[in-house]
Parts: structure tokens; C-alpha cells; sequence
């Protein structure tokens, strides 16, 4: 089926594109972009009147809990949830069952993706033999198996010679390693409450020594502390190569407004102090931080009804993402629309060599389109993702996605899977 996406506010950050217009979709493809197309009565026409229209998010940090956790999410809820949130690609992380650090497993699970699957996946390698930090992965395998990128995210590589060896393979294989900066030794010791924001930074410090010491590509994943920020900083302005993301849990609340031992608000990093959500959000408006994603961690309810020491880390994010950065970075006067959108689609698709994040003519047609003006409360009853755990049920936002298109399919309308 052929569609025309017919009079939004087409925001394209990659191509420069800011303005109304129609968006003409053929074979799974952008065909036109123009104002006024005409079409014939054979293509379904969407109004997009006074609505946004984006290319596809591009969420680089996810968990989809396949193989091994199905009971948390699969590929069928994973996907669903992505699009009820807009997200039309996503990256794995590898701390599956088993760990996603072999040729054999990459290929088995890139069998299921395509059967399974309603978005575009792909898989991050782990660095070392089922997380262990023990023996490196066969990283060359995994890339030819699809991998596009490294990382033992959940369990920090302390091995400084394993992240040396994998920033060199990462370098010759053309993907960066990505980093979860956690000293977990002593993390591991923090049962009843948070670990503190220099078990984060001091590790972020290292990664980037390590990195420049072989001009490595290194990624920092959902950084949280200030400092942590400080030192992305300065390792930008000394031409290191590197990126980092931050989750949306991390500049849209803070441990003055929670519980910080409701099991519900426990995430890894967690959420931290006013301070450190200030210098996040002065890191996203001045480019130290490239990119928002969700670190969508689902979990069974009840890994989440126990004490604060006993319950699952991890926070629901796919469906949250978009409202919560556009209320809290956007409507919050820190940033722009462009921004925010180039922050969740050009960006993180660069950043993975990805075909995604654009609206060119010519490029898959993986297009969002929102309706920024719609406020709602946050229930994650109604999410389709398994897991319902989030520390932002009953909070209202704004910006909500209405259509969700992968490949020129409509593949979600106003809170229905379509296909």
C-alpha cells in the first residue's frame, strides 16, 4: 500500500527540513516531499494537519529480553511497545540468556527478528564471553553475524586490557564500544540504597584514558553524574572520539521529587540529585550529550514487589520516551524541537552506521508522526510492552505519537497495532 502523509510540520534534522508539506510514500519508500502532492485514489491518504512528522526514532540502548527472558518481554511485545512510542529501530543490548556474544547466537537470534519482529533490530555484541569479563567474544564473528556494536552493558569490562583489545577490533571492524561506567566491585556492596555518582564518573574517566590511548571510538551509555559529564566535556574539546546518551529518567525527575527506595524508581545509574540533572540538561543544550535513549528495561511485576535490595533494576521506556523529552526539554524551554528530534533519529542512527533517522527522498519510509499538542497522564496499564514498571505513572505530558510507519507500512494508528 502507498500513502501520502498529507500537510504536518515535516522536521528532518539530517536534510535540513523544517516546514509543512506532503510526504509521498511508495514501495517502502519516501518518493516525494513536497507541498500539495497529488495522488490518485489508489494511495491512503493520512492527515497530518497541525501534527508533527519525523523520521523514525532510532533507540540505541534497549532490552528486549530475547532469547532466554521471554517472560519479561519478547520480540512481539518489544516491537509493539516501540511503536506505540514512535521508535521504528532499535539496538539489543547482549545481557539476554544466553548472552548475546556468539556467532551461533547472533544468527539464531537474527532469525527470530525477522520472523518475529515488527520494527528494524539490531544487535549489540557483547565484549566478553557470556559478560563475564574473563574472555573477549569473538568480535570479528559477531560483526559478520550483524553486530553493530560492542559492549558488556549491565556489567562494566574492568579489565583494562579486555577494553583495550576490543577498542582496537572496534577500530579495525569499524563499531564503537559501548560502555555501561559502573566500578560494579563496589556498586555490588550498595544493596539498600543507590550507588553513589563516583562509581559512575570514575569509570567514565578510565574508559576515555583507555580509549585515547589506542584513538579508540568509544560511546558512554545513559550517563547521570555531573562529573561523568564534565569529563565527556573535555575529552570532546581534546578531539577524543566519543558520544554519550542519556535516558529520560535522568533529566526528567530527580531524587528530590521520589522515593529514592521505591522499588519502582530503582534503575542502574540511578536517578540522581537536582545537581546532576542540572549539568544533564546543561550537557544536552550545549552538544556534550549526542543522544536520547530509553535504556527500556521491562521487568515482571513481581521483581518489582519486594524490598528496594531485592527488586530488579531497570524502568519501562519505550512508550514514555518521546512525551517526556518533548515536556521536559522542549515545552521546558531548554531546548528545540530539531534538537530533540535530531537527538532521537539522524544521531543515533549515525552513530551505529545505520540506514535510519532521515526523511530523504529515496530513504525507507520509518516515519513518526505526533500530535504535540495532546496532554495526557501516564498509565502504564495501558502500555503494550510486558513490563509496567515506571516511576512516571499518574504524570501528565505532552506529545503524543499517533502513527508509527517502518519500511512505508503503517504499522501503528492511534493506539492500534495495525498489520
Amino acid at each position: 500500500m502507498n500513502y501520502l502523509i498529507k500537510g504536518g510540520r515535516v522536521i528532518c534534522p539530517k536534510s535540513g527540513i523544517d516546514k509543512v508539506a506532503d510526504i509521498l510514500v511508495e514501495d517502502g519508500r519516501i518518493k516525494e516531499i513536497n507541498a500539495a502532492i497529488s495522488v490518485d485514489s489508489a494511495v491512503t491518504v493520512i492527515t497530518a494537519d497541525n501534527k508533527l512528522v519525523m523520521p523514525g526514532i532510532v533507540d540505541i540502548h534497549t532490552h528486549l529480553r530475547t532469547p532466554g527472558l521471554e517472560f519479561k518481554e519478547d520480540l512481539v511485545s518489544g516491537s509493539n511497545s516501540a511503536l506505540a512510542g514512535g521508535i521504528t529501530t532499535i539496538a539489543c543490548m547482549p545481557n539476554t540468556n544466553p548472552a548475546l556474544d556468539s556467532p551461533d547466537v547472533l544468527n539464531t537470534l537474527n532469525k527470530r527478528i525477522e520472523e518475529e519482529a515488527s520494527i528494524n533490530i539490531k544487535i549489540i555484541s557483547a565484549i566478553t564471553k557470556g559478560l563475564k569479563g574473563e574472555e573477549l567474544a569473538d568480535l570479528e564473528g559477531n560483526v559478520k553475524a550483524g553486530a553493530v556494536g560492542f559492549s558488556d552493558d549491565g556489567r562494566t569490562t574492568m579489565n583494562d586490557d579486555y577494553m583495550i583489545d576490543a577498542f582496537k577490533e572496534a577500530n579495525r571492524l569499524n563499531v564503537p564500544v559501548i560502555t555501561h561506567c559502573e566500578d560494579h566491585k563496589k556498586s555490588d556492596l550498595y544493596k539498600d540504597q543507590p550507588a553513589p555518582p563516583e562509581l559512575e564518573h570514575t569509570i567514565v574517566k578510565r574508559d576515555i584514558e583507555l580509549c585515547d590511548q589506542v584513538n579508540g571510538r568509544l560511546h558512554i551509555c545513559h550517563i547521570s553524574t555531573k562529573e561523568g559529564v564534565a569529563y565527556v566535556r573535555e575529552a570532546k574539546a581534546n578531539k577524543t572520539r566519543i558520544t554519550t546518551e542519556v535516558a529520560p529518567h535522568h533529566f526528567a525527575i530527580s531524587q528530590e521529587e521520589i522515593d529514592k527506595l521505591d522499588p519502582y524508581t530503582k534503575v542502574n545509574p540511578p536517578i540522581r540529585t537536582n545537581d546532576h540533572r542540572q549539568a544533564i540538561i546543561k550537557g544536552i543544550q550545549d552538544g556534550t550529550i549526542d543522544v536520547i535513549a530509553t535504556d527500556h528495561a521491562p521487568h515482571e511485576q513481581s521483581s518489582k514487589e519486594k524490598s528496594f535490595a531485592e527488586a530488579s533494576f531497570g524502568i519501562t521506556g519505550f512508550e514514555s520516551s518521546f512525551a517526556l523529552s518533548y515536556t521536559h526539554l522542549v515545552k521546558a524551554g531548554h531546548i528545540t524541537l530539531n534538537q530533540m528530534v535530531g537527538m532521537m533519529t539522524y544521531k543515533p542512527a549515525e552513530l551505529l552506521h545505520l540506514e535510519s533517522g532521515t526523511l530523504e527522498v529515496g530513504a525507507p519510509a520509518d516515519i513518526t508522526i505526533a500530535d504535540l499538542d495532546a496532554t495526557y497522564t501516564i498509565d502504564p496499564q495501558t502500555f503494550l510492552s510486558k513490563g509496567k514498571n515506571t516511576p512516571f505513572a499518574g504524570k501528565e505530558v505532552s506529545g503524543k505519537v499517533t502513527h508509527t510507519f517502518v519500511k512505508g507500512v503503517l504499522k501503528y494508528k492511534e493506539g492500534i497495532i495495525c498489520q
